[in-house]
């Protein structure tokens, strides 16, 4: 009998999370969260749920769930126009890689790639819950 994996988890220090590269695989929307599974997440050196020294803490399968979702918005940069347009996909803001994550004030926000346009994507929530099943130390290469 296979016994299900622990998942591991922070709700810490989200400045210290790295999504920059990782794509987003799935987005789950319910009432008041917003599920996103992406195939990779770091905890960058400092974070609280990082022990090591001078590495990031890579994590395998990350889930991250936006919880007290209270409203989302999205806009895509058109070239030809050279201004921000409504979003034409706005249930799948980024379907490609996240350059940009972070928290600000009263929101989360993201930007990246959608069929070759740059997009933002903003979601007004009260906090965030990163889960992963396992993690390894990543060393970069030394010049």
């Amino acid at each position: 009998m296979k016994l299900a994996s622990k998942m591991k988890t922070t709700s810490e220090a989200y400045s210290q999370i790295g999504l920059h590269d990782a794509r987003i695989l799935r987005i789950v929307r319910t009432d008041d969260a917003i599920e996103l599974s992406l195939d990779g997440a770091a905890l960058i050196q400092g974070h609280p749920g990082n022990a090591l020294t001078g590495d990031h803490l890579l994590c395998d399968s990350p889930v991250l769930r936006l919880v007290g979702v209270s409203k989302e918005s999205a806009r895509a940069w058109d070239d030809e126009r050279g201004e921000w347009t409504e979003h034409d996909d706005p249930t799948c803001p980024i379907d490609d890689e996240i350059m940009e994550a972070k928290r600000e004030t009263d929101h989360f926000f993201f930007d990246g790639f959608h069929a070759e346009k740059w997009s933002e994507w903003r979601i007004w929530a009260t906090g965030f819950c990163l889960s992963w099943e396992t993690d390894h130390p990543y060393h970069r290469e030394q010049d």
